[in-house]
């Protein structure tokens, strides 16, 4: 299974030890899913670490270094993919590349903090015309326990 997540799930899971973000972080390290990222969500991705990794470690390398290798296993994992058709569903623009990735991907999830940016009249549809599913680490957590309880994962 592939997966969108949010920038805001990394950021939670690092640098405010959010157990439910940390949770979906580890659970792509076991193997359940990977993730999916365009160019520009990478980008976005880069930018925000390193802006939390200067203010919170500025005056320790080492824990700056742990957190770039903590993260850096799923990085080089994930699948790239830079939507060829740009989208207009969320009430934050800046949301729009995650949902563009998500339907061109085929996925089924988006991860986010942020769900009420995704908030439209009709269900968002993949490119094999699927709902795609956004929920926050807590709720996605709960369905990837599902998945694995009815073995469908």
């Amino acid at each position: 299974m592939e997966i969108v997540v949010d920038t805001n799930i990394f950021v939670k899971a690092l640098f405010f030890r959010d157990e439910h973000a940390a949770l979906v972080l580890k659970n792509e390290q076991k193997g359940f899913y990977l993730f999916v990222l365009s160019d520009k969500m990478f980008g976005e991705l880069q930018y925000e670490l390193g802006q939390h990794v200067i203010s919170a470690f500025h005056d320790n390398v080492s824990k700056a270094n742990k957190v770039y290798q903590d993260i850096s296993g799923c990085l080089w994992r994930c699948r790239r993919l830079n939507p060829k058709k740009g989208v207009d569903y969320s009430s934050d623009p800046s949301d729009n590349e995650f949902i563009a990735c998500a339907i061109e991907a085929g996925v089924e999830y988006i991860v986010t903090e942020n769900t009420e940016h995704f908030t439209g009249e009709s269900p968002i549809l993949n490119c094999r015309k699927k709902p795609i599913h956004v929920l926050s680490p807590y709720q996605f957590n709960n369905e990837v326990l599902r998945l694995k309880v009815s073995g469908s994962l």
